[in-house]
């Protein structure tokens, strides 16, 4: 969505590698969280 409201550019680095990091820290198969969970379950 960023990119489409021009906030950044949709090749910037940054932005990639924010993309990036999101996908390997927070994805779970084809769902993406908003905070890791860790070891347990917060409720």
């Amino acid at each position: 969505m960023m990119p489409l409201v021009r906030f950044t550019g949709p090749k910037d680095p940054r932005w990639i590698g924010t993309l990036d990091a999101i996908g390997r820290e927070l994805r779970v198969d084809p769902l993406i969280f908003r905070y890791a969970r860790g070891s347990t379950l917060d409720g």
